[in-house]
């Protein structure tokens, strides 16, 4: 009778204790990357700050709290590249400028004239464009949203509820940071604003008017609304109402312009 020897390789229970360990690190590292892939980017900016901060440059004679706003842009806001204007209540005009536009520490420093996109200060101009129409009386703020869009009976009878001044709070219902903004979906076409009917689809993150939470899509619905209330494409009345064209100022689809700076 043969009595087989103890494998050498048989785990330990300080064995047992590292792996697990190990394993959690390695579950753990995946889920912090996947979830907070932005913040583990932008945690080297503090590296990049003091490089950022000299790049800072005024107009001259400009108000010091330009240069203020600047310091504040690039310290606390972690914004690398920006422009700041300022026209006085006599008409000198000012500007202050940070970063590069292609990039950290870039070969282009970026100045009153680099283009950058809107992004979401659009909004603004859309959040202008719905006011004035209110202002006209062709919508009211405590309209209902279905009351002006035309959409199939929403499975989600929350969304009867919402109304302009929802969309305009964004407390409509939308929340980006549990349902993905299809605006932002790339290479797909997003429902909002070319399938609004696919809004009866939508289940709602929260019940309206109880939170605040920032959307996008909301604002997508406002300028369904602009188009609607009308009868223009958004981009032409925003066009008419302010002449964004003379002022360089165009609309883009998907990609960046050539001249814009980077992210």
């Amino acid at each position: 009778i043969y009595r087989m020897k103890r494998s050498r390789f048989q785990l330990q229970k300080k064995d047992t204790i590292v792996l697990t360990l190990l394993i959690t690190c390695i579950i753990g590292s995946v889920y912090v990357w996947v979830n907070y892939y932005q913040s583990i980017q932008r945690g080297w900016y503090i590296l990049q700050k003091p490089f950022i901060t000299k790049t800072i440059q005024c107009s001259s004679d400009a108000p010091s709290f330009m240069y203020q706003l600047m310091r504040q842009a690039v310290t606390q806001q972690k914004s690398m590249s920006n422009q700041l204007a300022y026209v006085s209540p006599q008409g000198s005009f000012y500007h202050c400028e940070s970063g590069w536009d292609d990039g950290f520490r870039g070969k282009m420093r970026l100045t009153e004239d680099s283009r950058f996109i809107y992004a979401s200060v659009s909004k603004i101009v859309t959040s202008m464009m719905v006011l004035d129409l209110i202002n006209q009386n062709k919508i009211k703020l405590d309209q209902k949203l279905v009351d002006i869009i035309d959409i199939p009976p929403p499975k989600d009878e929350r969304i009867n509820k919402i109304t302009v001044a929802m969309l305009l709070q964004h407390s409509a219902g939308f929340d980006r940071m549990k349902t993905y903004t299809p605006m932002l979906t790339m290479g797909k076409k997003p429902w909002c604003p070319t399938q609004i009917a696919y809004l009866s689809d939508v289940k709602l993150d929260f019940d309206p008017d109880t939170q605040y939470q920032y959307s996008n899509v909301g604002y997508c619905l406002l300028g369904a609304i602009v188009e609607k209330t009308t009868g223009l494409p958004f981009r032409e009345a925003v066009e008419k109402k302010y002449n964004i064209g003379n002022r360089n100022i165009k609309f883009i689809n998907s990609e960046f312009l050539a001249d814009e700076i980077q992210y």
